[in-house]
């Protein structure tokens, strides 16, 4: 099976990053809500991509991670959604229906206070 990747060149590194399969993809999205070991710069220092998931795309260990730059950081997660489109597609859209139920559960509750 062609795994498609891209190589690139960041901080003296040449990182690999690979297109997630199926199974990647749901084990990432069931992560997301156990992820309890990372803190607020692995989830939240880039935006739409966490640095668990730059590891799931890429090559990179969190050592080298954490001795790279935002910077840096962000030409690998530019990467990672160009070879990745479709889990990000995916991910935007489960947000997206999460909102959508949160905002039916507060028009519900709205509505039994109503009552």
């Amino acid at each position: 099976m062609n795994t498609v990747q891209q190589s690139i060149e960041v901080a003296g590194i040449t990182v690999t990053v690979r297109e997630l399969t199926i199974s990647d993809i749901r084990a990432a999205l069931k992560m997301e809500e156990f992820e309890q070991s990372a803190d607020a710069v692995d989830m939240f220092l880039l935006e739409d991509i966490s640095l668990p998931d730059i590891s799931r795309m890429t090559d990179l260990s969190p050592e080298q991670m954490a001795g790279m730059k935002p910077s840096e950081l962000r030409r690998v997660a530019e990467t990672c959604r160009e070879v990745n489109t479709d889990f990000f597609a995916l991910r935007g859209r489960v947000l997206k229906y999460a909102d959508l139920l949160e905002v039916a559960d507060n028009l519900n509750d709205v509505q039994k206070k109503i009552d």
